[in-house]
């Protein structure tokens, strides 16, 4: 039987050329963080999986893993923090929550948003439903705000449903919506396709009414569950499973309403696939005479099809005002005071964003450094360890949304803090008038800022 050992590390890393003989070429890899997983995978058992610090701190509650044990790793200082994954957190109704082990500061200047969904939900306990679609741009709050609004929910009378849509699985049918079912049913990695197969019954037997098993077998044969029944639905063609799941799933949220209001919650909306995307637009068009609340999330550029779906109401949440940010920068400081220096520091360079204006005050309270008001703020924002590895993410996603002009913003970046569009035109060998216009790009987005004379 093959056996695999799997090491893993977070951090920044350089790829290089090719190195290796042809036809056992592979890219090196350079930086800590590579290295440190190669320890790792040394170190792991077989079949295991081990990770270090920069990945824990990532991960938050969304994998279970064990306690942490501290290894002697060689060429590293000391010893290395690392933990073993047990296997995925399916317990977590919120993958937000999931995600953030430490306390959630207190919401601030969302109260509008909130009160939109709360006035929504007063109408859905009426008996009528309708969609919300939240969006905004990445770290801007989406999840802080559906969190918040289902935390204030505990305690009531309603079932939720969490579908969870993921870049690396855009192009996979239905896979936020089977990945509910499976929490749902309770499946355990141990059990047998038979087992995994009667959990499903179970889930859809309403008070004595069994779904007809063809249903149910199309639904067991995408989740990859291998039964004689599920093996006879491969046999229908594209269009029969699809309208038979569709059907299913439909059927299962109807019933659950009819017992009690349901909250149905897609993240990151702007990562479903086509028929999670049709779904929902079956949905939506019977929502309203249905106690359901359905809230998506998703970024503008990636969801502007669910704003086309019937009964949406589109709220968009905005960047925080300079006093609110300054609110929350406070609120996560705590008791420890920052310099009214840095403050404002944190307040300019964050433009707004909460996950940034959260991510660099934890960073800067994380540095271990005594404050002054009189110590300029200057050399700690030029440190490049201040930049948290949980913004980097979304930092190289808008990167790489820049096109060609990703290419003149990492010339820049080498350049320094400041340079001229004659240095970077000369440099990057580049036309002028490309040069220019690239800039102009860059500055609408806001990496950077034109300055005269």
């Amino acid at each position: 039987m093959l056996q695999v050992r799997v090491g893993i590390e977070t951090g920044l890393v350089v790829i290089g050329a090719l190195i290796g003989q042809r036809g056992s070429e592979e890219l090196s890899v350079v930086g800590e963080a590579a290295n440190l997983a190669a320890r790792l995978q040394a170190a792991a058992k077989p079949n295991e999986v081990v990770i270090g610090p920069g990945t824990r701190q990532r991960l938050g509650a969304i994998f279970e893993l064990s306690r942490r044990e501290l290894l002697e790793l060689k060429g590293f200082e000391g010893l290395v923090p690392v933990w073993r994954v047990l296997g995925e957190n399916n317990r977590a109704a919120i993958r937000f929550m999931a995600g953030h082990r430490d306390a959630l500061t207190g919401l601030i200047g969302r109260q509008q948003e909130l009160a939109a969904l709360s006035e929504a939900w007063v109408a859905v306990r009426r008996g009528r439903g309708t969609a919300v679609l939240v969006s905004g741009e990445a770290g801007i709050g989406k999840s802080r705000i559906v969190a918040a609004f289902a935390q204030g929910l505990e305690g009531t009378a309603h079932t939720r449903l969490f579908y969870q849509c993921t870049a690396v699985h855009s192009g996979a049918v239905l896979h936020p919506v089977l990945r509910e079912l499976e929490r749902s049913a309770d499946f355990d990695p141990a059990d047998t396709p038979q087992t995994r197969f009667a959990k499903l019954e179970q889930l859809f037997d309403w008070s004595g009414k069994l779904t007809p098993p063809g249903s149910l077998a199309v639904v067991a044969d995408l989740m990859g569950i291998s039964t004689q029944l599920a093996d006879r639905a491969s046999d229908l063609d594209p269009q029969q499973r699809r309208g038979l799941t569709i059907a299913l799933l439909l059927e299962r949220i109807g019933q659950l309403a009819r017992e009690q209001p349901v909250l149905v919650l897609l993240e990151d909306a702007h990562w479903s696939d086509a028929t999670t995307l049709e779904l929902f637009r079956e949905l939506f068009a019977r929502i309203a005479q249905m106690p359901v609340l359905a809230i998506i999330t998703g970024r503008p550029d990636g969801a502007a099809a669910w704003h086309t779906l019937p009964a949406v109401t589109a709220l968009h949440v905005m960047r925080l005002g300079p006093d609110e940010t300054v609110a929350l920068i406070n609120s996560i400081a705590g008791s420890t005071r920052l310099p009214t220096r840095i403050v404002s520091e944190v307040r300019d360079k964050t433009d707004g964003v909460p996950l940034f204006v959260e991510e660099l005050t934890k960073a800067i309270l994380e540095s271990g450094r005594g404050f002054d008001d009189s110590e300029p703020s200057r050399s700690l924002f030029r440190s490049p360890d201040l930049v948290p590895t949980t913004l980097q993410d979304s930092l190289m996603e808008r990167l790489d949304r820049l096109g060609w002009a990703k290419e003149l913003a990492q010339t820049g970046a080498v350049l320094g803090s400041e340079f001229s569009k004659e240095l970077l035109s000369l440099v990057s060998q580049i036309s002028p008038s490309r040069v220019e216009q690239g800039l102009e790009h860059l500055v609408k987005t806001e990496f950077l800022v034109r300055r005269d004379g």
